[in-house]
């Protein structure tokens, strides 16, 4: 049995808990996601700490591959190494389509809106100039506050436990593994298998995507509010000050 088989997947009453937090329904701000907002409000950022969750959980792709995804999303995310970010093997490269649910948040508007500002990078607000880490060790920093919201607390029910939630899914629908592996990125059990098993049409794999149980019909689609400092293109607040050496002191008039 690979390791990955052997990962907690998360309960499906924990994924619905996660969609129950504050950065879904309304948080005190942007840099205060673990936290209610004022009461009656509906205060909610449009980022990666809103949209990764929604994107694992319907589409079963790795935290990673989301985190460092380029703008260019269509109706599909297209999964591909880039400047950012590897992948993890060949069949890792694919095409997800998107669930209606995304579409229904407006994650396409979302998408639109980063474009327009010019950004190459599908979630800006992960990046730091300052930093060579991967972005998903960012992202996992805003989101163990909503797993602590959520009452999430086990280790290894993160991310990859959403993720391994949607494959389980898939299993109980009697999808094949190698159905599973279109869209979760495995490599084959075999090279036969690698080599000659042609990956799905996306009018398949959107089939397949369909048979996820849809735990987000409570939320509200509202219209695309950036982080301020996204929106105005500043640079991360997280960020580091340059390292660089000062400039040498000058030496004129001194004896």
């Amino acid at each position: 049995m690979r390791a990955r088989d052997e990962r907690a997947k998360l309960p499906i009453d924990s994924a619905k808990a996660i969609f129950q937090t504050p950065p879904f329904i309304n948080c005190a701000g942007w840099d205060d996601l673990g936290r209610w907002g004022d009461e009656g409000g509906a205060r909610i950022f449009h980022c990666a700490p809103y949209y990764v969750p929604i994107l694992i959980y319907y589409m079963g792709a790795r935290r990673e591959e989301l985190c460092g995804a380029r703008e260019g999303c269509r109706p599909y995310i297209h999964i591909a190494a880039n400047e950012q970010r590897r992948i993890k093997n060949a069949q890792s490269k694919r095409n997800i389509p998107l669930h209606p649910e995304l579409i229904r948040l407006g994650f396409l508007d979302y998408v639109g809106k980063i474009k327009a500002l010019g950004y190459k990078l599908l979630f800006p607000d992960l990046y730091s100039p300052s930093s060579r880490s991967p972005l998903g060790n960012r992202f996992y920093k805003l989101f163990k506050p909503i797993l602590t919201a959520a009452k999430i607390t086990e280790e290894g029910l993160g991310a990859h436990a959403v993720r391994h939630l949607f494959g389980a899914q898939l299993k109980k629908k009697l999808l094949s593994k190698e159905d599973r592996a279109d869209l979760l990125g495995h490599s084959g059990d075999s090279e036969t298998r690698e080599r000659y098993c042609e990956p799905h049409e996306l009018d398949t794999l959107f089939e397949f995507i369909m048979k996820i149980e849809v735990i987000t019909g409570h939320l509200v689609p509202r219209a695309i509010n950036l982080i301020p400092w996204v929106e105005n293109k500043e640079v991360a607040p997280f960020s580091r000050p340059s390292r660089a050496k000062p400039e040498p002191r000058s030496t004129v008039g001194v004896t």
